[in-house]
């Protein structure tokens, strides 16, 4: 329906998307990843972040001088499960990504996908969709919808939780009922390796960046002061299973992600 010049089919974005010659951009309305796998090479995710937000691009093209357009271009992607139990990070508040775990129903059911590309083929149908789509209900709103969110997403942002946020979770449920906790921070840090260890994450970590990272949470039931034994943490443990919205929950999800 887009026409082939304003479809990109790609599997390395770092060179045809934002590499040093992406002529095939100038065109192109609908860019397809078909491996969201490179987003686990270095450079690559924040780069994929920041491209797919910003309003213009530059175009690089062999023999050329590079030049500004505006980007109006919009991306898909795909991965197969067993490439990775995590195509795609997710967190609260993520505004880019709608995620959708595909049905398996019709995997290796060759009849059914030759019938597809047929159908697919047949200019007829594509103007049947076409109308279909473009006939719908308040269509003119369609842009400015929120983003749904589905199951798979919210397992996948569970499953993205930095390890940090988990131990915090996973000790609030401990320290519950207590409004006037303390803790040394050593002993704190001390869990906290206690814990990474009994639910096998991948965590190199000092003290140091464990103490960073437990104050980049800006949880406000969680106040550090330094006495003469050195740093110690108030906990309101009341408060906290509050800030975290543990009031009702009993489970922990297990996460190898860092």
């Amino acid at each position: 329906m887009l026409g082939n010049d304003k479809v990109l089919d790609t599997t390395k974005p770092e060179k045809n998307v934002w590499g040093d010659f992406n002529g095939s951009m100038l065109n192109t309305y609908l860019v397809n990843f078909e491996e969201l796998k490179f987003l686990s090479t270095k450079g690559n995710e924040g780069s994929f972040k920041n491209f797919i937000t910003q309003k213009k691009m530059n175009i690089n093209q062999k023999g050329k001088d590079e030049f500004e357009i505006r980007s109006y271009h919009r991306f898909i992607g795909s991965c197969n499960p067993e490439d990775s139990d995590i195509p795609i990070k997710t967190v609260d508040g993520d505004r880019r990504t709608l995620i959708i775990r595909c049905s398996d129903e019709k995997k290796d059911k060759t009849e059914y996908f030759d019938e597809l590309i047929k159908l697919i083929a047949s200019k007829n149908l594509q103007k049947t969709f076409y109308n279909y789509l473009m006939d719908r209900k308040n269509i003119d709103t369609f842009v400015s919808r929120k983003i749904p969110k589905t199951q798979y997403q919210e397992d996948l942002k569970e499953a993205c939780e930095d390890y940090t946020l988990q131990f915090i979770k996973d000790y609030a449920q401990e320290i519950n009922g207590y409004d006037d906790y303390k803790i040394q921070s050593k002993n704190l840090f001390k869990k906290f390796q206690e814990f990474i260890t009994e639910y096998n994450f991948k965590v190199d970590i000092s003290m140091t960046r464990f103490g960073l990272k437990l104050n980049n949470l800006g949880l406000k039931s969680i106040i550090k002061k330094r006495n003469n034994k050195g740093i110690v943490y108030e906990i309101n443990g009341i408060e906290l299973s509050k800030e975290l919205g543990l009031e009702n929950h009993n489970e922990f999800i297990e996460c190898d992600s860092d």
